[in-house]
């Protein structure tokens, strides 16, 4: 499910390795099955691919503009409501 959602936004598996400041071969374990795909890695792709396919590259891009060491533009709130 990685390699495909990666492959759907276009990215090589080295600019998904940069964008979550991790090493290549990190990338290659998770996608080959050696090692379970860390979390919020699989959850921010997730996102971005869902995005791309409404038109919207928000995820990707923001990740980018972390990736540069830069601060997103706009604050990201999150919501979430505890189970009982």
């Amino acid at each position: 499910a990685f390699r495909f959602m990666r492959k759907s936004l276009g990215l090589r598996a080295s600019d998904v390795a940069a964008l979550f400041g991790l090493d290549a071969a990190t990338v290659s374990r998770w996608e080959t099955g050696k090692v379970s795909v860390d979390r919020c890695a699989l959850v921010a792709l997730a996102a971005a691919a869902s995005e791309k396919l409404r038109g919207n590259e928000e995820t990707i891009e923001r990740l980018r503009t972390l990736q540069a060491g830069k601060r997103p533009a706009r604050t990201l709130r999150v919501n979430y409501e505890k189970a009982s």
